[in-house]
């Protein structure tokens, strides 16, 4: 009886013992199971917030590239001038390779009519983007934004939205984000808007895809969603994945209602969201990013492995022994419940992400102990990658996680997302010292008074901010018709140096020389010996870099920038020499400019006083001129009658000194039956004959004239019907006030009746006798007439030279006024 007992009670303790083990064994499993699937939504969520930041940190930097562009002087000249959109179309192309997540850069002045566009894209391959020159912009949402800006800070933005115009462009979706703001003069006045089209493939979705595609290669069943401000579903691999049944709730859920769907589906998956506090977010409506990992599920492989199967064996073995061990080994297990009551009270804590420490009692040498101190070790575990996030959160991006086994997924992402954090943080930097650089260099070259200072200052800044040792800057002179360069600023040790003498280089004269022909940088990391030597208190030494940039605006060379350093000069650096270099050029060319200018009104105000300490003697030239005039009128009048009766009495005609037409009166013109229309513009040989307008005699006559040498003579000239005239006429020519011939006038007679008697008259000789006297008469008349006509030539001509004195006299007496 006492042996059934025994055995009865043997068994149903053995029964109990292996119950609450096999219990024991289910809760320890399951509360695993949640720890891990714990650390995945941590990990998710971290996985959410790092896509959005370095999403808002992408829209960030396409945010403070447009500011830059704006301050860009070349937008407010291409508004104020548009023929200068040629130098902008070139810049609006180098930054669509520089900045390569743009497809479209538009400039449009206040009425809304585009005024320049980039013309390549981001490969520099040319785009069909002319035809928007002059398309009006007023209308759209981005034009009517930039217009309500109030400071020069405010940047419009939208939310994902497809450009039709980018998408017939690129023969793509089109889809991206546009940002606009207003471009303004120096007085800070709005004259233009400023509008960016940034490549959604390029700003967003690659991240999101890189960052899913590294998710995958640990769960290739890991996806990651982006929800726009109003929860609508920008991008997915599998659209059909979650609400399959309301596919309406994808553009009516909320925040909540998406992990909630997310996670109910069949499949069960663990999903975490962030929220974005960027620039493309406000107080109501966020972007968001949902990233789906597949949870850790119970599996019967998990009962024969590691701690679990050893709690199987010492049921069995449990089963098999005596009550007393039986005993012993209940209250021990009794013991182990509150190990594991314990423990499942740190695990919880831990999973509510409240990190505690495991009770000293806890630590031993049995099976729990071993799980107590796996725990403890996953519990520091978490406390030092907690420590790591929270430095990170505050910005220290040096702080380093040790120590971690190769399989530690949760570290080894956290070191990633640090150093992803700290590229992003580089790129952030360089852009800022690039725009920040960008926006002193337009301080300097606005703010200069002479060309010197400006080479000056501008070498100054270039050298400390590139933390260069020596720079010279050469500008391009004409000296004897030959371009040479005059050395115009020298630094060294965060001094400017002045040379005594002015310095020159030659075209092709050493490597500054050869810069300046080629017109391409040169970068040299192996300075030849004694090319240039800085020289301080230490002593003399040869730097290691050097850099010659050729100073270029519209392909033309302006100037030479030569920097020398002991450390090397980054690309980057580079990149933004080059970017100043011709907006460099192109003030130093106004500049010049410039004091060309002041160098004249200087001029013209030295003229200004020494006219006026002539005043007193002009005053009393001015009395005298009164007397002239009153002379001069009276000649005048008199030369005013000739005038009329020589325009009466004469055919006239006006000749510039090659021959051609200016004038003629209508005697002249009634003489030779043409209209005045007719004639003007056209060459003398208008009036004779093909073969003698092509003989030696003509070229003769009019090379004589160009001489000065007046002709009087009878000649025979051709009118509108080809009739030819016999004209008695006087070719005079006229020279101006400094002795220079600038025109020919033609006093000319009728005498072709006579001509013609006179060839008549030898025809028939033997009709002289009868004809005898009236050819006496008729001669003398024509003597009569020569006479008069070399009387008027003479008297023009002494009119004409007394006009000339009186012209000369006139034009001294205002220039000494002015």
């Amino acid at each position: 009886m006492n042996q059934r007992l025994f055995t009865r009670l043997y068994l149903g303790m053995c029964t109990i013992i292996a119950g609450m083990l096999i219990t024991l064994f289910y809760y320890f499993t399951h509360k695993i199971i949640e720890s891990e699937n714990q650390a995945k939504k941590v990990t998710a969520r971290v996985t959410s917030q790092t896509v959005l930041d370095k999403i808002d940190q992408s829209l960030y930097a396409c945010q403070m590239n447009n500011k830059a562009f704006a301050y860009n002087s070349l937008l407010t000249e291409a508004v104020v001038n548009p023929q200068a959109n040629s130098r902008l179309e070139e810049f609006m192309n180098q930054m669509m390779q520089y900045q390569s997540i743009y497809d479209l850069l538009l400039l449009c002045n206040m009425e809304g009519n585009v005024i320049a566009v980039n013309t390549k894209n981001s490969q520099n391959t040319p785009l069909p983007s002319t035809s928007l020159i002059g398309s009006n912009m007023y209308n759209t949402d981005w034009f009517r934004g930039a217009l309500k800006s109030t400071t020069t800070d405010d940047v419009w933005h939208s939310d994902l939205i497809v450009d039709p115009t980018v998408a017939q462009l690129y023969k793509s979706s089109g889809q991206g984000i546009a940002f606009a703001l207003p471009v303004r003069n120096p007085e800070g006045e709005m004259i233009g808007v400023w509008y960016t089209f940034a490549n959604w493939q390029k700003t967003a979705e690659k991240i999101r895809k890189d960052t899913e595609t590294e998710l995958q290669k640990k769960d290739p069943q890991a996806q990651i969603l982006l929800y726009g401000a109003h929860n609508e579903k920008l991008t997915a691999i599998d659209r059909d994945l979650f609400f399959k049944k309301q596919p309406e709730l994808l553009y009516q859920a909320d925040e909540n209602a998406l992990i909630h769907q997310a996670s109910s589906d069949k499949r069960n998956m663990i999903a975490q969201q962030a929220t974005s506090n960027g620039i493309l977010s406000n107080a109501k409506n966020h972007w968001k990013a949902v990233t789906l990992v597949s949870p850790t599920k119970f599996t019967l492989a998990m009962c024969l492995s590691g701690e679990i199967l050893q709690v199987l064996l010492i049921v069995l073995f449990a089963n098999s022994a005596m009550v007393a061990i039986t005993y012993l080994l209940i209250r021990k297990n009794l013991l182990q419940v509150q190990y594991i009551d314990t423990l499942r009270d740190v695990l919880e804590k831990v999973a509510r992400g409240i990190i505690v420490s495991i009770p000293e009692n806890l630590k031993s040498n049995n099976e729990i102990g071993q799980i107590s101190s796996s725990v403890s070790e996953m519990v520091d575990s978490l406390k030092t990658k907690t420590l790591f996030s929270d430095e990170i959160a505050k910005g220290n991006l040096s702080v380093t996680l040790t120590n971690l086994c190769p399989e530690d997924r949760l570290g080894h992402s956290l070191i990633h997302m640090r150093n992803q954090l700290q590229k992003v943080q580089e790129d952030h930097t360089i852009q800022l010292w690039k725009t920040e650089g960008l926006t002193t260099i337009s301080s300097i070259l606005r703010n200069n008074q002479n060309i010197k200072e400006l080479s000056g200052n501008i070498l100054s800044f270039i050298i400390r901010y590139l933390k260069a040792n020596q720079g010279s800057l050469f500008l391009v002179k004409q000296q004897d018709s030959q371009a040479v360069l005059e050395l115009m600023a020298c630094h060294a040790f965060n001094r400017n140096k002045h040379s005594e003498e002015p310095v020159f280089i030659l075209p092709g004269q050493g490597l500054t020389g050869q810069a300046f022909l080629e017109g391409n940088i040169i970068y040299l990391t192996e300075i030849p010996e004694n090319y240039v030597r800085i020289t301080s208190g230490l002593g003399e030494s040869t730097p290691r870099i050097l850099l010659i940039v050729p100073l270029k605006t519209q392909n033309e060379i302006k100037g030479i920038l030569e920097i020398a350093s002991f450390s090397a000069i980054l690309p980057y650096e580079i990149e933004f020499v080059k970017a100043i270099a011709e907006n460099i050029a192109a003030t130093l060319r106004d500049y010049q400019i410039t004091e060309q200018m002041q160098y004249l009104l200087e001029e013209s105000r030295v003229k200004a006083e020494q006219m006026n300490a002539q005043e007193s003697s002009t005053r009393e030239m001015l009395d005298q001129l009164v007397v002239v005039q009153e002379e001069l009128r009276r000649k005048e009048m008199e030369l005013n009658n000739m005038f009329t009766g020589i325009d009466t009495t004469f055919a006239i005609i006006e000749f510039d000194i090659r021959g051609t037409i200016l004038n003629a009166n209508e005697n002249f013109l009634h003489l030779m039956d043409y209209k005045s229309n007719d004639i003007k513009g056209k060459h003398h040989r208008l009036f004779v004959d093909t073969v003698y307008a092509e003989s030696e005699e003509y070229s003769n006559f009019w090379d004589k004239l160009k001489a000065g040498e007046p002709n009087t003579a009878r000649f025979k000239r051709y009118t509108r019907t080809h009739s030819a005239v016999w004209l008695q006429a006087s070719y005079i020519p006229l020279k101006d006030a400094t002795g220079t011939l600038y025109k020919i006038i033609k006093l000319a007679t009728d005498v072709t009746k006579e001509s013609l008697m006179e060839l008549e008259m030898q025809e028939h000789t033997e009709m002289i006798a009868c004809y005898e006297e009236e050819m006496k008469s008729t001669y003398d008349e024509l003597q009569h007439r020569t006479q008069q006509v070399e009387l008027y030539e003479a008297k023009i001509q002494s009119v004409f030279e007394e006009l000339q004195k009186y012209t000369r006299k006139v034009s001294e007496l205002e220039n000494k006024n002015h």
